[in-house]
C-alpha cells in the first residue's frame, strides 16, 4: 500500500507541477523572498527604519503562510479533486484502490506545499546573509524551527480544502468557494472573538508561541485540536471520495 501511495503521489505531483497555475506559485516562492529581503535591507541602509533580520525573515514567512500557501493549497485541491471530476479522470483505470488514490492526492499537495516552504526558507536565509552585514547565523535555526512547526496548520488547511473541493464538479467553482470560506474564517472571529481558535487560520502563525515563554498547556491543546481537525476532514473527505459514482 505504501509503495502504491508513493508512486501515485509522485504522479499527482508531476500532474500538478506541469500546470501553469502551479508553476506561478513556485516562481513566487523563488522571487518574492529575494525581492522582499533586498527591499528590507535597502530601506534599512537608507536609515528609514531598523528591523532585525529575524523580524524580516518571519514577516516574509507570514506572507507565505497567511496568503500564498493557502491559495496554492486551494488551487491544487480544486484541480486534483473537482477539476479531475470535471475532466472525468478522477478515478484511474489501474490496480490502485480509492483510499490509496485519495491519500496520494493529499500527500502530493502536502509535499509540494512544504517544498515551497523550504524554498522560501533557503532563499530568505541566503538573501539576508548576503545582503545584511550584521546577519546573525544563529537566527537561521530559529527561522527553520518556525518553518518546520508550520506543517501542522498547513496540513489542516489541506484536509479542509480536499473535503470542500469534492462538493463541486468544476475546479473554478471549488477554488472560488474555498477562497470565500478562507476569508470567512478570518472575518468571522472579528465579529465573534470567541470563535477565533475554532478555525485553522488562527494557528498559521503559531510558531510565535514556540519561542520565549512557551505556554505548553496552550500548545498541547492546539496540537490536539489540529490533529482532530485533520482527522475529521480527512475522514469526511475520504467518505465523500469513496461514495462518488462515475
Amino acid at each position: 500500500m505504501l509503495e502504491s501511495i508513493r508512486m501515485n503521489a509522485r504522479n499527482e505531483m508531476v500532474k500538478l507541477t506541469v500546470k501553469r497555475g502551479i508553476k506561478f506559485y513556485y516562481w513566487i516562492a523563488v522571487l518574492l523572498p529575494v525581492v522582499l529581503s533586498i527591499l528590507a535591507v535597502k530601506i534599512q541602509s537608507n536609515d528609514m527604519i531598523t528591523l532585525p533580520s529575524l523580524n524580516i525573515s518571519l514577516s516574509i514567512l507570514n506572507v507565505f503562510l497567511m496568503v500564498i500557501l493557502p491559495m496554492f493549497v486551494f488551487t491544487a485541491a480544486s484541480d486534483l479533486f473537482a477539476g479531475e471530476w470535471e475532466r472525468g479522470s478522477l478515478f484511474q483505470v489501474s490496480p490502485i484502490n480509492r483510499v490509496e488514490v485519495f491519500i496520494s492526492k493529499i500527500v502530493a499537495i502536502f509535499v509540494l506545499c512544504f517544498a515551497q516552504l523550504g524554498i522560501v526558507w533557503v532563499l530568505v536565509s541566503l538573501s539576508m546573509s548576503i545582503a545584511e552585514k550584521n546577519f546573525i547565523w544563529s537566527e537561521i535555526a530559529t527561522t527553520f524551527g518556525a518553518f518546520l512547526v508550520s506543517f501542522l496548520p498547513l496540513l489542516a488547511i489541506i484536509c479542509l480544502a480536499s473535503f470542500i473541493s469534492q462538493a463541486f464538479k468544476h475546479g473554478a467553482s471549488a477554488l472560488g468557494f474555498m477562497i470565500l470560506i478562507y476569508a470567512f474564517m478570518y472575518v468571522f472571529p472579528l465579529i465573534i472573538s470567541q470563535t477565533t481558535y475554532l478555525f485553522p487560520t488562527a494557528y498559521l502563525d503559531w510558531y510565535q508561541q514556540w519561542g520565549g515563554n512557551v505556554n505548553f498547556a496552550w500548545l498541547g491543546k492546539s496540537i490536539v485540536y489540529l490533529f482532530s481537525f485533520c482527522t475529521l476532514f480527512l475522514t469526511a473527505g475520504y467518505y465523500s471520495f469513496n461514495t462518488k459514482e462515475l
